[in-house]
């Protein structure tokens, strides 16, 4: 196994994986306290880009549920903040790299190995070990390890300092339970947040539409409560009548949907999905509607 290769494999590893969920157990100084490293551990759950959640000893640290990025503050609040669709976590798993397109690319990053790849064992898994040589601005060699099966890193430790983080337990491709990516709490608003509710306008790019329609899809906002992940958008004038609506299996409050008369429905994790139309979809022209929401 060449280092070049084992470094594409781990860029686009994420993307090969339906779901993952991982314990990582991270040892570093508290940011700005000089003195002995600490040890935290984090539980991350993926699911696609917009799905994750970040746990730290036991509280949710970081939470993208399709629409909304929720932070813990120092505070102990969790607040809502802005994000781009593209947004990948970096510290929040402790350097793992997972998802970043740009893994050992990005100038100055860490690219030239020392020596590897060679076979080791990470979480009762096997993996590839490569020790890469520090760019000017680090003073110290970068050791990872790279799962052979699925090529996301498990390990990465700065060689010479207390920097190590770890995946001690790692599972992909498995369902998730139901509330995994759902907060129900209170939301603070952080730093270029959005408002609680909105109407049209709304960047609808960033919520899971329908790509596919019988006819050229285009929607706008109708309502948006960012406090729960629900919404409701109707199809553009002129395509169509038609509105779709995401709300929780179990919501706090109760909706009154309004649109025409005929509705299809089903639940996608903690999801319920209604589509009301006003002439009947045929069974295939349903099921690419639903395959066709990203």
């Amino acid at each position: 196994m060449s280092w070049e290769r084992l470094a594409d494999q781990a860029r686009g590893a994420l993307g090969e994986c339906t779901t993952v969920t991982a314990r990582v157990r991270v040892r570093a100084p508290e940011r700005g306290v000089r003195g002995d490293a600490v040890e935290s551990v984090l539980d991350v759950a993926y699911a696609r880009p917009d799905l994750w959640r970040v746990d730290r000893d036991g509280e949710i640290a970081l939470l993208r549920d399709g629409i909304r990025h929720l932070i813990r503050a120092e505070s102990g609040a969790l607040q809502r903040h802005r994000r781009d669709a593209d947004w990948v976590p970096g510290d929040e798993i402790g350097g793992l790299g997972w998802g970043q397109r740009d893994l050992f690319r990005d100038p100055p990053a860490f690219e030239s190995p020392v020596s590897g790849p060679v076979a080791v064992t990470v979480a009762g898994r096997e993996a590839w070990e490569v020790r890469l040589a520090a760019p000017g601005r680090k003073p110290y060699v970068l050791s990872l390890a790279v799962d052979r099966d699925t090529g996301l890193v498990l390990r990465c430790a700065a060689e010479g300092t207390p920097y190590v983080t770890e995946v001690v337990d790692l599972v992909v491709n498995e369902n998730l339970p139901a509330d995994t990516f759902i907060w129900a709490g209170e939301v603070e608003d952080g730093r270029r947040a959005e408002p609680e509710e909105s109407d049209a306008g709304d960047p609808l790019d960033e919520l899971p539409l329908p790509r596919f329609w019988p006819a050229e899809p285009s929607w706008r906002a109708v309502r948006i409560d960012l406090s729960t992940g629900s919404f409701q958008a109707r199809l553009g004038r002129g395509l169509g009548d038609a509105v779709v609506v995401r709300r929780p299996v179990n919501p706090v409050d109760e909706w009154e949907l309004e649109g025409p008369p005929l509705r299809h429905e089903w639940v996608e994790g903690a999801w319920r999905w209604t589509l009301l139309v006003a002439e009947p979809l045929g069974e295939e022209d349903v099921a690419r509607i639903r395959a066709s929401i990203r």
